[in-house]
């Protein structure tokens, strides 16, 4: 008779090929989800304003063309007052910077020249075109132009009553139904069985608040930390998310130990990935709790305080998840935020183990899942469904907490080096 193998939480053995993805039959689709892939967000409808330049004594079919010209100018035009800058929306739907002197050239081929030629008195493509420049600067203005993380191309009003345009946004996933075996059997691999369904609900939870775009349906989210040997596949993992979440990324460290003044965080701003890894550790305790604190901000509020060079701050809300990773070294995990009651909720930490099934080419990895992506993707969101256990006490963020036992005893007791401080 076979004897079964001991195991301990987060630290399985994990024969290559084991893991199979849980079926259920009570998958259905995320309401959320079906936000994938919609046109941009509209801009908010504002009262029909009368061009300028129309006069009463032009038949109704001028005058009715001269209205559908402005209309066709707030539908596609957008004149920035922080940076006098023009913004004409594209074929894909963002929005793309354009000189003035390139301006012109756009409106000619949209119909200008054709309504200066319908024109009484030969007011000329000149006159149409000053006319409609003031018509921008006077009806279709944003106070600023940044791109934010988690936003679909358009503008963006804030309770604040200012506008802001989005030119890029955010792309649309693309999940499609497919084979993401490989995907799976790495996360397998790296996590084990019993710590695997958490972190597969953090990431469907991720790409559900991202995918729908709407900023008041974002939950609060949970700091995810990755804990392991060097080499064992965790900073890969991170490299995943990254690219789960359309590839933007940043480091927020300089930000959550409150060494960031006087610097620019427009690539916090622009990142729905906010990671770090391998950091110096944090010996005084005082900033390891100051860092703590900030960890906590991070993931239960939307909004960040956002620094652009030449440009006002201003505080918008923001997508973003948060992870780290670092080595099993107690000094190393001084890098997790401090255990409290306060921040306890706010984490799922995990303990990675090395995966042998990762090539030494980098490129040929990344390659491999890349390929499963849109599978993947479509496995979490349509498919996979977060087992009630782990719902229960967790409704604010979708699911409760983790801290893997083995790492709980390692950093949560200070250092010597701490004690004195």
């Amino acid at each position: 008779m076979t004897e079964t193998p001991t195991t301990t939480p987060g630290r399985e053995n994990r024969a290559p090929g084991a893991y199979r993805p849980p079926q259920s039959q009570h998958a259905t689709q995320n309401p959320r989800t079906s936000q994938v892939g919609q046109k941009p967000a509209e801009e908010a409808k504002e009262p029909s304003t009368p061009p300028l330049g129309i006069s009463p004594d032009w038949s109704k079919e001028i005058q009715d063309a001269a209205r559908k010209m402005f209309d066709h100018l707030r539908a596609n035009y957008v004149f920035s007052r922080d940076k006098s800058s023009y913004w004409r929306r594209t074929h894909d739907g963002t929005f793309a910077q354009t000189p003035q002197e390139d301006l012109k050239r756009h409106l000619m081929k949209e119909g200008f020249q054709v309504m200066a030629q319908m024109v009484p008195g030969q007011i000329g493509s000149a006159r149409l075109f000053d006319e409609a420049i003031v018509f921008l600067q006077n009806h279709c203005f944003v106070t600023s132009v940044f791109n934010i993380s988690g936003h679909r191309p358009g503008i963006l009003r804030t309770r604040e009553g200012k506008s802001v345009l989005v030119p890029d946004g955010m792309r649309p996933l693309n999940p499609s139904p497919g084979d993401c075996g490989e995907t799976l059997q790495f996360l397998f691999d790296l996590l084990g069985e019993s710590q695997l369904p958490y972190f597969l609900a953090w990431m469907k939870a991720a790409l559900e608040d991202y995918a729908s775009g709407k900023p008041d349906g974002w939950r609060s989210s949970h700091m995810l930390g990755l804990v392991g040997p060097a080499g064992c596949g965790k900073s890969m993992l991170q490299t995943l998310i990254s690219e789960w979440l359309n590839g933007g990324e940043a480091d927020p460290y300089d930000m959550l130990i409150g060494s960031d003044r006087g610097r620019f965080n427009q690539d916090l701003a622009n990142a729905a990935h906010w990671r770090m890894e391998d950091k110096a550790p944090i010996h005084k305790m005082s900033q390891r709790l100051s860092y703590s604190e900030n960890v906590k901000h991070c993931c239960v509020t939307r909004t960040l305080n956002i620094e652009a060079k030449g440009r006002d701050k201003i505080q918008l809300p923001t997508f973003r998840r948060l992870t780290i990773s670092c080595n099993e070294e107690s000094e190393a995990q001084t890098n997790l935020p401090y255990l409290n009651e306060g921040i306890r909720d706010k984490l799922i930490i995990l303990q990675c183990s090395k995966v042998g099934t990762l090539s030494a080419d980098y490129h040929a990895n990344i390659t491999r899942f890349r390929n499963e992506m849109p599978a993947f993707l479509h496995y979490l969101m349509k498919e996979h469904v977060v087992p009630p256990e782990l719902k229960e006490g967790g409704e604010r963020m979708g699911f409760r907490e983790y801290i893997n036992p083995d790492i709980c005893l390692l950093y949560t007791s200070p250092s010597p080096r701490d004690r004195t401080r």
